[in-house]
C-alpha cells in the first residue's frame, strides 16, 4: 500500500511539474557564470522588464540545454545509452550519491547505478528493490523474479559506509507513450529532493524521450529508402546493427542464402546457411576487431561464386553503428576469365602450329641438297599455306581489336547484295556437293540495291556459309535473300545440321566462346568469326541473330542491312529487331 501510495504522489507530482514556471530550474542551474550574471542583471531591474528579459534568457538556456543533449545523444537508437547520457549528465545540476536506471528488455532486467559518493552495497541492493516495486506497478507486471544484468560504474563500493537511502525520486521514461523505464536518483541525506529538482530531471527526460521519437521516424524513413534501393540491387546486401540483429536483408540476400522460408531471418539462420563454407561470426569479429574490411575471395555457394564482403559502418562520430555484409556474384567473372585463358591457349596453339611447319620445312630445305625442285616446290606451297593461316589469324584479332576500340571502318559502296552471295555460294559449292549437301540461292525479284561494303560483307558471308557446310553433314544448306518492306534487305542462311541448344545460341558471338565440333570431332580454329561477323554488320548499322530448334535439328543465321550507308543515316538501328 505504501508503494502504490507513493506512485501515486509521485504521477500526480509530475502532473504539476507542466504547471510550474521555469524561474527557479534556471537560476539553480545555470551552466556558466555567464547565464548567472544574466541572472543577478535582472534581479535589479523593475518586475516587468525582468520578466520579459527572464524569459527570453530562459528559451537561450533552455536551447543551450537541449543543444547540449542532442549533441550528446547523437544518432543512437539505444535507449540505455540515452539514459546513460542523462543520469551522466545529473551531477553538473543535482546532488546525488546514486544516479540509476532500470529498463525491462525481453525477459530479463537491465539495471545500472552511476555511484557518484560512496556508498555501501546495501544501499546499491536497496535503491534496486525501491526499483524494482516501482517498476512493477508502472508495467503492471510482477518483474522482481526476473534476471538482473547489473551494472555498476563511477565511485568504488565502500561496505564500511554506514548510510542507506535517506531520499530518493524516481521518474519513468516514457517514450512513444510507452514505459520503457524507470530513473531513480537517491542519497543518503534526508529530505533534499523536492518539485524543483525533480523537474530538472523531468524536463531533460522529457526532451531526451522527444529527441528518441524524432530520430527514430528519421531513421526509419532512411531506412525504408534504403531498403528500396538495395531491394533491386543483384548483390546480397545483409546489414547488421551493434547487436547483430538484422536491419536490412535485400531480396538476392535471401534468394543467394535460400532463406525464403523465414519471414525473419536471424543472423544465426545466416551463418546456418552458410555453415562450412565460410566461419562468418569469425569474419564479423574480425572486422569489427580491426576496425577494417574483411573479405573472402571465391566462396562458392549453391554451386555459385561469391565475393564476401564485411564493413564495418561508422557514423560521423567514428563511432561503430553496425556492419554491412555484402555477396557478390563473381559466377560469370570466374567463367570469363576461364574462357579468356582458353581463348589465349588456342590463339598460341593456332599460332604455333603453322610456325612449327614452317620451321621444320626451313630446316629441310637448308639441310636436304638432295631434294629435287618439285618436292622443294612442295615445301615452299606449304609454308604459303601456313603463312597465310597466320596472317588471317592475326588479321582476325586485329578486326576484334578494332572493333572493340569502336575503330572498325567500312567503305560501302551501292550495289546489289544478290552478286555478293552468288560469288560465296560458288566458291563453297564443291566443297558442298563432296559432302552431299544441296546448297542453294534464292533470291525475291523486288529486292532493291542498297550501300555495303563488298569485301566486309563477303568476309561475314563466308564465315556463315563455311559453318554451316563443317555442322551439316548433310542435307540442305538455303540462302534467301529479300527486301524488307522499304527499310533494308535481310539474308538468311538456314541449315539442316547440328543445331545449337538455347545456351549457345546465347554465347555465339562471344570472342571467348566455340561450339559445335566438324567430322573429326574437334573445334579448330578460333572461333572469331562471328565476333567480326557481328562488329561487321553493326558497323553497317544493321543487326545479326542466330536460332535453332535445338541439337540436331538445324540452325538459322539471319542478318539485316539497312538501304542506305551509315554516312546516309543520323540514327542507328542496333536495336532494330529482324523480320522477315
Amino acid at each position: 500500500m505504501l508503494v502504490a501510495a507513493f506512485f501515486t504522489t509521485i504521477c500526480l507530482l509530475t502532473a504539476l511539474l507542466l504547471y510550474l514556471s521555469y524561474t527557479l530550474f534556471y537560476e539553480h542551474h545555470a551552466k556558466n557564470s555567464h547565464i548567472k550574471d544574466l541572472y543577478e542583471d535582472i534581479s535589479n531591474r523593475d518586475q516587468s522588464q525582468q520578466n520579459r528579459e527572464l524569459q527570453l534568457k530562459q528559451k537561450a538556456y533552455h536551447a543551450e540545454v537541449l543543444k547540449e543533449l542532442s549533441e550528446r545523444i547523437g544518432y543512437s537508437l539505444d535507449v540505455s545509452k540515452i539514459i546513460e547520457v542523462i543520469t551522466e549528465s545529473l551531477k553538473e545540476i543535482l546532488e546525488y550519491s546514486t544516479a540509476s536506471y532500470m529498463i525491462k528488455e525481453n525477459n530479463h532486467i537491465i539495471f545500472h547505478s552511476y555511484v557518484a559518493k560512496s556508498v555501501n552495497h546495501n544501499f546499491i541492493k536497496d535503491t534496486q528493490l525501491k526499483m524494482l516495486s516501482a517498476l512493477s506497478i508502472m508495467l503492471n507486471t510482477d518483474i522482481s523474479t526476473a534476471y538482473i544484468e547489473e551494472a555498476i560504474s563511477g565511485t568504488i563500493l565502500d561496505n564500511a559506509a554506514d548510510n542507506q537511502v535517506g531520499s530518493y525520486f524516481n521518474l519513468p521514461l516514457v517514450i512513444e507513450d510507452k514505459i520503457l523505464g524507470i530513473i531513480t536518483i537517491a542519497s543518503p541525506s534526508l529530505n533534499i529532493y523536492n518539485l524543483e529538482r525533480a523537474k530538472i530531471l523531468y524536463i531533460i527526460t522529457q526532451e531526451a524521450a522527444r529527441h528518441y521519437e524524432k530520430l527514430k521516424l528519421i531513421l526509419e524513413e532512411e531506412r525504408r529508402k534504403l531498403n528500396a534501393m538495395v531491394a533491386s540491387m543483384e548483390d546480397g546486401v545483409i546489414m547488421l546493427d551493434r547487436s547483430l540483429r538484422i536491419i536490412v536483408f535485400n531480396p538476392s540476400a535471401v534468394k543467394i542464402l535460400q532463406l525464403t522460408n523465414l519471414a525473419e531471418p536471424t543472423i544465426k539462420d545466416i551463418t546456418n546457411s552458410l555453415q562450412g563454407i565460410v566461419d562468418l561470426r569469425t569474419k564479423l569479429d574480425e572486422a569489427i576487431r580491426n576496425e577494417h574490411v574483411t573479405e573472402q575471395e571465391d566462396i562458392i555457394i549453391h554451386n555459385r561464386a561469391y565475393h564476401l564482403l564485411i564493413t564495418p559502418v561508422k557514423d560521423s562520430r567514428n563511432e561503430l553503428t553496425g556492419t554491412a555484409i555484402l555477396l557478390r556474384d563473381v559466377t560469370a567473372e570466374k567463367e570469363l576469365i576461364q574462357m579468356r585463358d582458353e581463348f589465349t591457349a588456342k590463339v598460341v596453339h593456332e599460332l604455333r602450329a603453322p610456325l612449327t611447319t614452317i620451321r621444320g620445312t626451313t630446316d629441310m630445305i637448308v639441310n636436304e641438297s638432295k631434294l629435287t625442285e618439285e618436292v622443294k616446290k612442295k615445301l615452299l606451297l606449304t609454308m604459303k599455306e601456313d603463312s597465310e593461316h597466320m596472317l588471317k589469324l592475326v588479321g582476325e584479332i586485329l578486326d576484334v581489336a578494332k572493333i572493340e576500340a569502336g575503330k572498325f571502318q567500312i567503305e560501302p559502296t551501292l550495289g546489289k547484295i544478290q552478286d555478293t552471295v552468288d560469288k560465296v555460294v560458288g566458291k563453297f559449292s564443291a566443297q558442298a556437293t563432296q559432302k552431299g549437301i544441296s546448297m542453294t540461292a534464292q533470291y525475291d525479284p523486288a529486292t532493291p540495291e542498297i550501300k555495303f561494303d563488298v569485301i566486309r560483307i563477303e568476309q561475314v558471308l563466308n564465315n556463315l556459309i563455311s559453318n554451316a557446310i563443317k555442322y551439316t553433314d548433310k542435307g540442305t544448306i538455303t540462302i534467301f535473300v529479300h527486301p524488307e518492306a522499304d527499310k533494308g534487305v535481310i539474308i538468311e542462311i538456314i541449315d539442316t545440321g547440328a543445331g545449337l541448344n538455347e545456351e549457345e545460341v546465347k554465347g555465339l558471338f562471344s570472342k571467348f566462346k566455340q561450339f559445335g565440333k566438324g567430322k573429326t570431332g574437334k573445334v579448330k580454329g578460333t572461333g572469331l568469326g562471328l565476333v567480326i561477323a557481328k562488329g561487321i554488320i553493326e558497323s553497317h548499322l544493321g543487326k545479326i541473330e542466330a536460332s535453332s530448334k535445338g541439337p540436331g535439328r538445324g540452325s538459322t543465321f539471319k542478318f539485316w542491312l539497312p538501304l542506305r550507308g551509315p554516312q546516309d543515316m543520323k540514327g542507328g538501328n542496333n536495336g532494330k529487331n529482324i523480320t522477315s
